[in-house]
């Protein structure tokens, strides 16, 4: 411990408290007094063991105070540098001089500047700092008011789209932040995510978060969180983990968990494999336990009961017990119902088909008489001259029944169907491609398999005779024929070995499945059937005279890239997908060969993290890699929407599968169109690889149209498909297409019905005012850098480094900002920024100088504990006036916000602790912060608006051209010719109380104060209401869905009375002199 001795600043180890001073040390030197200097007023004393105490130096420019007994003033200065047991200390009024340590004061830790008070001591400094902090703080306001609160989400360099802002607002407002994410594939459900990641991390900055997925996903989870919600800005607190290696590992339960993927171990909950089961028992203990939870899941809640319990059971317990799911089924037949009524409720829907709804509704919902009273009021003005009004109430209804009998109010779906206006660009604005085979061989295999098809079918004809029979060994080795014919020539080979010698290979195991390999193996051969493979070796032994498979695959290529280079567009990005990894290899290999090692990567199982993020990152961000071949371990959840087309080597008999690939492009932000381009077969009529795309392309209208939402029902009907294929051939296959899209049709509609209730409206009024105004604010970042740069650059003296439109801002020699926060900001500095929101999306590794970015929040934290710029002083002429012509005043900024102090009065007695951040997020919500001038003369009056004109012109200095001289420093005399120390007291005490009644007599703020807490009150009754209509419908009760009434009273009494803090406070004089030509006027007023 270094020596310590009274009047040393010191700190205490037990408390954070910050720099206190030595006041006293105990006889037996085991414990010393440390007295904490709050402000002139106010200062405490309190004794600590001598073992906690630490002996510090004051940084340099640490703010400083002095009283000077001879002249029985205060003053205050800048402590710049320590001589032994003094510091030279800069005042305003005079130069630098060397006081002792021990009659010195530094502000603690708690304290807050008081700017009227140090006006008074006359500590003001130049009015230079003061325009350059006044911009700056403006700013910081008026982002944190458009933003409600939210700092990660405007921090975070991502696009700003409706839907998902509602989202992440919802979470981000809910005091009970555990929500399933359930947003259509593609909708950007990782992004919503990741953002509300971010703001409980900047919430938080003691929690730990883990983001569960399947392994496979790892990589791009954090690759996507890093560039777009920049992550690595919170160094050891996130934690990556595959949801296959769910274990005990985790003996302390991370703060925040996200679970993607998460109906993959919620299907667990009911497995009969005890590993399985115990996978799911752990995440359930994980998740019950976490502080902020995320599932994400684009699953469907029809046709898939049993998965969707369990994950409502993971997110609200006490609600969904797994035991009910009788019970559950029950609610989704009453669901859709209500969905059935609301589908056809719009703004649009005809007068008759109106009432009849609302005949409807009454039924429905006898109990609801919010419901009935706006039912009662359509019914009135469905008469067509109060068409906008009944458009406005069948909105409301909408709103009202989504909002309050939705499967789960903290589930939150949105639909691409009501989202088409943000695919820019989607499947289906290109035709899709379709290349025959080259290779003359494959249409005499469909033949022969054709044949194949009937003599197998034959041989167990009583097995379909049975209309029930969907599968059969016999139809699983057919079917892996064909995968075989229209995948690879090598991969059929080895299975018709397989099936003829009826002994496996080893390889074999990787690409189908043990039950496959097993029919293959043992199932006994029919009649004739050793022949006919025979036949099917006999042509697959000798190679294609025309060129097979790889080489027209080449060709394709060749002449995508041939086509961007006549249309002078850079060489396009092509992703080529084939279901087997030892295919995927195969091709890699063919197509190095073919264009370079350099123009091609290869996506398949087996790759680790770190390969696959190699790879993947090669060919989005090198010109020079073209190609991505990728197996089934790419369809899953990687984002390629960079790419320009996709190459389908082979079409999945499992629709699903295909879905996933389109869906790796055709996702929300893509900025181009792509192409689909198809290896179809060959140009024959017994072709069934283009029976099988034209069951997909006409039937299931898969390359127009998502089908993401039909994943159950596809997978319920496949069978019966494939029932039909194996019986009738193609024909069979023919008559599926013609009636499946009616029942496609029929599908999607009892799918709307089911889902209407749990989408969120994104342009509710108050959620798209809000959204309106956050898209304003983010249209003009030329402004939001005109207010930071003056500050950041000219007052704190940050050295601008910029580059291409990237801006790093470094220290300097003689940068203001304290050691201490430059240490933190250390890691950041390098990283380049903008202001440009759409530059930050199109460059991963800018970040976007938003409140939330650490160097943003650290200017912000320093802003609050330093008072420079906060006082001030100046003589203005005014050209226009005659020389006997004065005026003397003050100038004072309030910001005035939502006061958590009510709330939190109430937590401290029920002995809660709960998270502060939320609510002040409400509040910003319903009262925005803002910041308030007040002008008064130096007797308290308000001014007219002349002299508010006069007033409004910022400070420009005589030196400069201006008319305006800061009174610092030898021209402070200029005051003390006007007051005597007690007169200039006596008129900032009179200030300091009128300029606050002021503000709380204004009747605009009166007003504002009164429409702000109406606003909260009615949406808190509402919030009310929807929990009491929710229990009746559900008929049971809502453990953490109760109203806590008591909470909401506190918050709209932060409304009512809301905080008012003064800013800053500046005293002017105007006159129709220049300051040097003053005459003195020593102890006389104005």
């Amino acid at each position: 411990m270094s020596r310590i001795y009274v009047g040393s600043f010191v700190k205490v180890a037990s408390n954070s408290m910050g720099i206190g001073s030595l006041s006293a040390i105990s006889a037996d030197k085991k414990t010393v007094e440390v007295t904490y200097f709050h402000s002139i007023n106010k200062q405490t004393s309190d004794w600590f063991s001598i073992l906690d105490i630490k002996s510090v130096v004051l940084e340099h420019q640490s703010r400083c105070y002095y009283y000077d007994v001879e002249k029985d003033e205060w003053k205050m200065g800048r402590a710049l540098r320590k001589l032994d047991d003094e510091y030279e200390v800069d005042f305003p009024d005079t130069y630098s001089c060397y006081i002792s340590q021990k009659d010195l004061f530094v502000r603690c830790a708690d304290s807050t500047t008081n700017p009227m008070e140090v006006l008074s001591i006359l500590g003001q400094e130049t009015s230079f700092f003061y325009q350059r902090r006044n911009s700056f703080l403006q700013m910081l306001i008026e982002q944190r008011a458009v933003a409600s609160g939210m700092t990660g989400l405007i921090s975070s360099g991502i696009e700003i789209l409706p839907h998902q802002v509602e989202v992440i607002r919802r979470v981000l407002e809910d005091p009970v932040p555990r929500y399933l994410l359930a947003d259509e594939v593609g909708m950007g459900k990782t992004i919503e995510a990741g953002v509300i990641l971010r703001q409980k991390l900047l919430d938080h900055p003691n929690h730990q978060a883990i983001i569960l997925a399947p392994k496979y996903l790892l990589t791009q989870w954090e690759e996507e969180l890093t560039q777009r919600c920049l992550i690595d800005q919170f160094p050891k607190r996130i934690h990556f983990a595959g949801l296959e290696s769910i274990d005990n590992q985790y003996n302390t339960i991370p703060d925040i968990i996200i679970v993607d993927e998460a109906h993959e171990l919620a299907r667990k909950a009911f497995s009969k494999d005890p590993v399985e089961q115990k996978q799911y028992d752990i995440l359930k203990s994980m998740c019950h336990s976490a502080k902020t939870l995320l599932l994400l899941s684009a699953t469907p809640v029809l046709n898939n009961e049993w998965e969707f319990l369990s994950m409502l059971h993971i997110l609200a317990p006490e609600q969904h017990r797994l035991e009910d799911i009788d019970a559950f089924r029950y609610k989704l037949d009453k669901r859709q119902e209500v969905g059935k009524s609301l589908l056809s409720f719009r703004e649009e829907t005809k007068s008759f088909l109106i009432q009849r709804r609302i005949g409807n509704f009454r039924i429905l919902f006898s109990e609801d008489k919010l419901l009935l009273s706006l039912l009662d009021e359509l019914e009135i003005s469905l008469d067509s001259k109060y068409e906008e009004k009944r458009k406005e109430l069948i909105r409301r209804i909408r709103i009202h029944i989504s909002e309050t009998y939705r499967l789960h109010r903290r589930m939150l779906r949105n639909r691409r169907d009501n989202a088409t206006s943000l695919f820019q660009h989607h499947r289906g604005e290109l035709p899709v491609m379709e290349e025959w085979d080259l290779d003359e061989r494959t249409e005499e295999l469909h033949l022969i398999l054709d044949d194949y098809r009937i003599e197998s079918w034959a041989a167990e004809r009583e097995v379909w005779e049975d209309e029930s029979a969907v599968t059969s060994p016999r139809l699983s080795i057919w079917r892996s024929f064909l995968e075989g014919v229209c995948t690879d020539e090598n991969l059929l080979r080895d299975l018709v070995r397989i099936r003829k010698e009826q002994k496996l290979i080893e390889d074999m195991s990787e690409i189908f499945s043990k039950i496959n390999l097993q029919y293959i193996v043992e199932t006994p051969h029919f009649e004739g059937e050793s022949e006919m493979l025979d036949r099917l070796l006999r042509v697959l032994a000798y190679p294609s005279e025309m060129g097979d498979k790889n080489r027209l695959l080449a060709t394709m290529i060749q002449h995508t890239q041939k086509r961007a280079q006549q249309k002078k567009m850079s060489p396009q990005k092509i992703i080529v997908f084939t279901q087997h990894t030892r295919v995927c290899k195969q091709v890699t290999q063919f197509l190095k060969e073919t264009f370079g090692d350099e123009a091609v990567g290869g996506y398949y199982m087996g790759l680790n993290r770190e390969q696959i993020e190699l790879i993947t990152t090669n060919f989005r961000d090198n010109s020079e890699c073209q190609i991505l071949v990728s197996d089934k371990t790419g369809e899953i959840g990687r984002n390629f929407q960079f790419a320009d087309e996709m190459i389908h080597y082979d079409l999945p008999f499992a629709p699903n599968q295909l879905e996933q690939r389109i869906g790796r492009l055709d996702r929300i932000g893509r900025n181009k169109p792509f192409r689909i381009s198809v290896l179809t077969g060959p140009d024959a009529e017994v072709n069934y690889q283009w029976g099988w795309h034209q069951f997909l392309k006409e039937g299931l209208n898969i390359y127009n149209d998502s089908i993401s939402s039909l994943q159950f029902f596809i997978d319920a009907i496949l069978p019966d498909v494939l029932r039909d294929l194996y019986i009738h051939g193609l024909p069979g296959l023919e008559k599926s297409i013609e009636g499946m899209r009616v029942k496609i049709h029929d599908e999607k509609v009892r799918i709307a019905e089911q889902q209407i209730i749990d989408e969120i409206d994104a342009h509710e009024q108050q959620a798209n005012g809000f959204f309106d105004q956050l898209v304003l604010h983010e249209s003009n970042p030329e402004r939001i850098q005109q207010l930071l740069e003056p500050w950041v650059c000219e007052a704190m003296r940050f050295k601008k480094i910029e580059k291409e439109g990237r801006i790093i801002y470094k220290p300097a020699f003689g940068t203001l900002l304290p050691t201490q926060h430059l240490v933190a900001l250390n890691e950041q500095m390098e990283r380049p920024g903008c202001f440009d929101r759409e530059i930050v999306i199109k460059n991963n590794n800018y970040k976007l100088f938003r409140l939330g970015d650490p160097f943003f929040d650290i200017l912000s934290e320093y802003l609050r504990k330093d008072d420079r710029g906060q006082t001030y002083a100046f003589w203005r002429k005014v050209k226009s006036w005659t020389q006997d012509t004065d005026w003397l005043g003050f100038r004072l900024h309030y910001i005035v916000e939502g006061d958590l102090k009510p709330l939190l009065n109430l937590l401290e007695v029920r002995g809660l602790q709960v998270d502060s951040k939320v609510y002040q997020r409400l509040l910003d919500k319903f009262f925005e912060p803002t910041y308030v001038e007040v002008i008064l003369d130096y007797q308290g009056n308000r001014v007219d608006d002349e002299l508010e004109y006069l007033l409004a012109r910022p400070y420009c200095d005589v030196e400069d051209g201006g008319t305006d001289t800061s009174i610092i420093k030898d021209r402070l005399k200029v005051i003390r010719d006007i007051f005597t120390t007690k007169q200039w007291q006596k008129v900032c005490d009179l200030i300091s109380s009128q300029s606050r009644q002021y503000l709380y007599e204004d009747p605009k703020f009166i007003e504002k104060c009164r429409t702000k807490a109406e606003v909260a009150i009615n949406h808190f009754n509402y919030l009310k209401v929807q929990v009491e209509m929710r229990k009746l419908f559900e008929g049971d009760s809502v453990t953490y869905d109760a109203f806590d009434e008591e909470q909401y009273e506190a918050l709209v009494q932060g409304i009512k009375q809301p905080k008012v803090q003064l800013d800053s406070a500046g005293f002017i004089i105007l006159s129709g002199r220049d300051l040097l030509k003053s005459v003195r006027r020593g102890g006389t007023t104005f």
